[in-house]
């Protein structure tokens, strides 16, 4: 703290002190928490925060970030029930396209750390995008695998498919991309034959 001071007094960088905040990864139910203090004021412990829109925890767990992209998801298919009351079903394309461009991205926002997530997290996340799917195509009541067959749409297994297939061209062909290739086992699972992952 001591050597950040400093170089915060020698660049003329101001720090908010009251806004900065400390975080313990650790992976024990309740650490000793040091005391840190930055120009003698003392500095709050939080155990989570957001950053760059991803919510980091002490447990580095990826369970409250999937509840606040989900809970962003569900108020836009409140506000899709809302809209399909004045859109009929004959409208179908109006209706899946209003799904494909306000509740699509969000799920499209998690696919980078898809893989990190448990089984039952993946099974959450695809239930919701099969309750869109649902929502759109006016198919109450049935369950998530019927709906997929009756809809005919992409499933969001699909999309996580294109979506690994664009990355993998990416880290292929693109300049910048050799930077990310330093990271060898992320490179080495986006490229493997085996397309399990």
């Amino acid at each position: 703290m001591n050597i950040l001071e400093k170089y915060a007094n020698d660049m003329l960088l101001p720090v908010n002190v009251s806004k900065t905040k400390a975080l313990l990864i650790h992976n024990i139910i309740s650490p000793t928490l040091p005391r840190i203090k930055y120009n003698n004021q003392p500095i709050e412990f939080v155990w989570n925060f957001k950053y760059l829109g991803i919510t980091i925890t002490c447990k580095l767990g990826w369970g409250m970030y999937i509840n606040n992209v989900l809970k962003s998801i569900r108020k836009i298919y409140n506000a899709m029930k809302i809209l399909f009351y004045k859109i009929p079903k004959q409208f179908i394309n109006i209706r899946r396209k209003r799904f494909l461009a306000y509740a699509l991205p969000h799920f499209i926002w998690m696919f980078p750390t898809w893989f990190f997530f448990t089984e039952k997290q993946k099974e959450k996340i695809y239930s919701l995008f099969c309750s869109g799917v649902r929502l759109v195509y006016g198919l109450k009541g049935w369950d998530d695998i019927s709906t997929m067959i009756l809809s005919q749409e992409k499933s969001l297994y699909d999309f996580i498919f294109h979506y690994g297939k664009k990355f993998a061209f990416h880290l292929e062909s693109s300049i910048e991309a050799t930077q990310y290739q330093h990271t060898w086992t992320a490179y080495l699972a986006s490229k493997s034959p085996d397309k399990s992952c």
